[in-house]
């Protein structure tokens, strides 16, 4: 039996895991999480990403927002991996649950409540969110 597409939607909440490969621009699946939603269903996301990018070290206030996450607490990491909050991804909450009913994009698990409130921390306190952002994806 599939679900409809409401209660997906409905269930896409704050702090989830999810993996995917349709992100344009990039040739392999990535795992990213929920940071907050906006009024025209735009999800605000972060990359999980195995490495900090080299770029990032010579940029303080990008690399104070690289949040390490723990394979050993987040099971589906096969290594030590960062949540790259200081670049905010705009996903189609539409699009979003398409790729759920289809299977090509799947939930993999959810920040746990420390992780998501030093998170939150943050990015809330980060100078690189406008406080629109700051506002609409973070309350």
């Amino acid at each position: 039996m599939e679900l409809p597409a409401k209660i997906i939607s409905d269930q896409l909440q704050r702090g989830y895991i999810l993996h995917s490969a349709e992100f344009d621009k990039i040739d392999h699946g990535k795992f990213f999480a929920i940071i907050g939603e906006d009024g025209d269903n735009v999800i605000g996301a972060f990359f999980i990403n195995s490495k900090i990018n080299k770029f990032i070290f010579s940029k303080p206030k990008m690399l104070n927002l690289q949040y390490l996450l723990s394979c050993k607490k987040y099971t589906f990491l096969n290594y030590d991996s960062y949540l790259c909050c200081s670049e905010m991804i705009p996903i189609n909450k539409s699009l979003l649950v398409e790729g759920l009913k289809e299977k090509r994009t799947v939930v993999k698990g959810e920040l746990f409540t420390d992780d998501l409130g030093n998170i939150l921390q943050i990015v809330r306190n980060s100078d690189l969110y406008t406080d629109f952002e700051k506002e609409t994806f973070f309350k």
